[in-house]
């Protein structure tokens, strides 16, 4: 289905302590041919005086020239704060990369992840609520690829802080821009694939049952109606339903696998399948931009 995959960097931001020099800026900007993006937040010392401003300087696309500038920069005049690095998945139209898409939101796991409720923006999901996460994934199927090439379905990593960066193995400017990198290491590092299985699903909910049924009926000794296997199962796919998002009982195996593993029960985590990226995707190729 996938025709091909490219990889890019989609997005760099600057840290700096006070603005970046004139002439530093001039220079990215003319290595660009369009402005940077720049946030300053004040900061504030424990008398409630202003001390100063951090300054976030946000690249777009980022030219192999421009990273090639920012890697000669030597000292302190800034901090990588954060990499955005993009997957396009090549489809022939929108409807398939709208079926790809489908699959990658029910399917995909974010290693590491907080227990919290996804989110989502128009028609974009992300993995994680707050934007300022250290790690999270942004994923749609509506827009073009960004680098021309047509229909996609668009997954990118975003990583927010400097040290976020180095773990993450990105602050390596040189890397960045010779594409040095291997894109499955990304993928294989960050995300897992990982479809429910219903069968699976159906023996995680009976192995629940199954053990919750002796202490549910002393605890409820004496009621009229005693508890069976079968009773218990369906109030457990109740509640399982109203936990992800009050899905239909009949489609309890279309939850996202990032819920079902969000729950922590390892009877329920064992419901999802593990499936390797280069069984998804072949080898996506580095966009550097020009």
């Amino acid at each position: 289905m996938i025709t091909s995959a490219h990889v890019y960097v989609d997005t760099i931001t600057l840290l700096s302590w006070g603005s970046l020099p004139k002439q530093f800026l001039q220079t990215v900007r003319r290595l660009q041919g369009k402005p940077l993006i720049i946030d300053e937040r004040p900061v504030y010392g424990r008398n409630g005086q202003l001390i100063g401003y951090w300054f976030f300087s946000s690249i777009h696309q980022p030219t192999v020239s421009t990273i090639n500038y920012l890697g000669s920069i030597k000292g302190g005049t800034f901090s990588l704060n954060a990499v955005h690095i993009a997957f396009d998945f090549l489809l022939p139209d929108l409807l398939q990369a709208t079926k790809v898409k489908d699959f990658l939101v029910g399917s995909l796991r974010l290693k590491w992840r907080r227990c919290e409720p996804l989110g989502s923006e128009e028609n974009t999901d992300y993995w994680r609520i707050d934007p300022k996460s250290s790690r999270n994934i942004a994923l749609y199927c509506d827009k073009p690829s960004k680098t021309g090439r047509g229909p996609c379905c668009h997954l990118e990593f975003r990583f927010t802080g400097t040290e976020a960066c180095r773990r993450a193995g990105l602050a390596n400017l040189q890397a960045l821009e010779s594409g040095e990198i291997d894109p499955f290491s990304i993928l294989n590092r960050h995300a897992k694939i990982a479809p429910v299985d219903g069968a699976r699903l159906d023996r995680a909910i009976q192995d629940i049952a199954r053990k919750m049924l002796p202490k549910t009926n002393r605890r409820h000794h004496g009621a009229k109606t005693a508890l069976t296997n079968a009773v218990l199962e369906v109030k457990i796919r109740r509640v399982l339903a109203r936990c992800f998002g009050n899905a239909p009982l009949s489609q309890l195996h279309l939850v996202r696998s990032q819920d079902l593993w969000d729950s922590r029960r390892q009877s329920l985590r064992r419901a999802s399948v593990e499936s390797p990226w280069n069984q998804f995707t072949t080898c996506p190729k580095w966009h550097l931009w020009r």
